[in-house]
């Protein structure tokens, strides 16, 4: 896959709004203190991790579980245990759908360019979660070997 198209497909990846980066790790979180603020967007959050705690302040529950996915992204095994690097992040969605949507009945772009958007795809999902999920791996596998596809007669 070209440098250019993988560069362009990372551009849209979408990144917290504010991320501010601390010293050291929260290696014992007696419990995670959730909190409501109306001030933030539907689906934000701010997620505060100290040496002392963690807290999340969101508006709506939606908000409070994507704090929850992203803490769950920062967590680092040491052995048995596990801990939290110091950092305060604020995000809120900046559109109200997420995903990509692919129109190839619309714009036929054929099969390679369908796998070349799932390997973006998946290599979206290895750096942000270390790997892509079984379910997900066996898709892709199942379209890799599919065997021909849509395809367009040859006068058009």
């Amino acid at each position: 896959m070209p440098a250019a198209m993988l560069l362009a497909a990372l551009a849209l990846v979408p990144q917290p709004t504010e991320v501010v980066e601390k010293e050291g790790f929260c290696e014992k979180p007696d419990s995670i203190v959730v909190s409501s603020d109306a001030s933030i967007p539907a689906e934000g959050y701010k997620l505060k991790i100290t040496t002392d705690g963690i807290t999340i302040a969101s508006s709506d529950d939606a908000g409070a579980f994507y704090a929850k996915v992203t803490l769950g992204q920062l967590a680092v095994k040491d052995g048995k245990a596990t801990k939290y690097p110091c950092v305060e992040i604020t995000d809120a969605p900046r559109y109200r759908w997420r995903g990509i949507h692919f129109d190839d009945c619309r714009h036929f772009f054929g099969k390679e360019t369908l796998l070349g958007v799932l390997d973006l795809m998946a290599a979206h999902l290895r750096a942000r979660r270390g790997a892509v999920d079984g379910r997900g791996a066996a898709r892709i596998r199942r379209l890799q070997a599919a065997d021909g596809g849509s395809s367009r007669p040859a006068d058009r």
